[in-house]
């Protein structure tokens, strides 16, 4: 090994900088928020209680016989169906019209997105995990505190990201259940125009993207029967 020998002068100085340098390490702030997951996967724990994965498939069935009197039955008393306004199952009865005109109530495409799209478990009142919110959109999105547009998720893989609202508009990039967001006021009925996590805009069908403040539906066990006991959308 050679050995090189640096005068004393300016082994002070190469001392102090070292010194220096290991002090400004250790006085940099850590950083305690790590950038988001740029993914949004599907998630289905319904069949962790085999009861409530039976009662789903009923809703389900339900909900595509547009069957009103089934509905209402598994409609909690006091079911949330907005934030600070009127609540509970008259309330809910209302808004979608299901005591004047049931058939055309657009309460049912709802349901039929939200059950179609899995959840997951999350924490009662009494923080059990023992309330099972849909879709998986909502319960496994990200939080994010800015204030930018509403966060969505790309529904499945591979999906275009166009430069057009148009079936033959250029593909710019292929998303599989990307974290985007929705660029608010923009695109047609089968269209939404969306900004990538880097910032590039474009045009996905309306039916392949979500958003995390669309509609919702949680449900409890009331006295052993499941209800459900929130179907809202909005922040």
């Amino acid at each position: 090994m050679v050995r090189i020998d640096i005068p004393w002068r300016f082994r002070s100085r190469i001392l102090w900088l070292i010194g220096f340098a290991l002090l400004a390490s250790a006085a940099a702030p850590a950083q305690s928020n790590p950038p988001s997951s740029s993914k949004v996967l599907p998630v289905d724990q319904a069949k962790r209680d085999p009861s409530f994965a039976a009662f789903r498939d009923r809703l389900k069935q339900i909900v595509k016989e547009r069957n009103t009197a089934g509905l209402r039955a598994v409609l909690d008393a006091n079911i949330s169906i907005s934030f600070g306004g009127e609540n509970g199952a008259a309330a809910f009865r209302k808004q979608w019209q299901l005591d004047k005109a049931p058939e055309q109530s657009p309460v049912w495409q709802t349901l039929e997105s939200v059950l179609a799209l899995g959840g997951a478990w999350t924490q009662n009142s009494h923080g059990v995990l023992a309330t099972f919110c849909a879709p998986y959109v909502y319960t496994q999105m990200p939080e994010d505190d800015s204030d930018s547009p509403a966060l969505a998720a790309i529904l499945g893989p591979n999906v275009p990201l166009r430069s057009a609202p148009k079936d033959n508009g250029g593909v710019i990039r292929r998303m599989s259940y990307s974290r985007v967001r929705l660029v608010e006021g923009e695109g047609e009925a089968r269209w939404r125009k969306v900004q990538t996590l880097d910032r590039i805009e474009g045009f996905v069908l309306a039916s392949e993207v979500r958003s995390a403040g669309d509609y919702r539906a949680c449900f409890d066990q009331r006295i052993g029967a499941w209800k459900m006991t929130f179907l809202v959308n909005g922040d």
